[in-house]
């Protein structure tokens, strides 16, 4: 992360280390048994 003369803060680059998803909740509905979890895009397609 760089920070400019400004203060502004900007981060030239990620990396992902760890993706685990403990719980899943439904924004509309609140459920937790009716919600499917799908894969993440590959980075680059669509």
């Amino acid at each position: 992360m760089h920070v400019d003369l400004a203060g502004q803060q900007v981060v030239e680059e990620r990396e992902l280390l760890v993706d685990t998803v403990e719980r899943v909740v439904c924004r509309w509905c609140k459920a937790v048994d009716q919600v499917e979890v799908v894969p993440r895009p590959a980075a680059g397609a669509g």
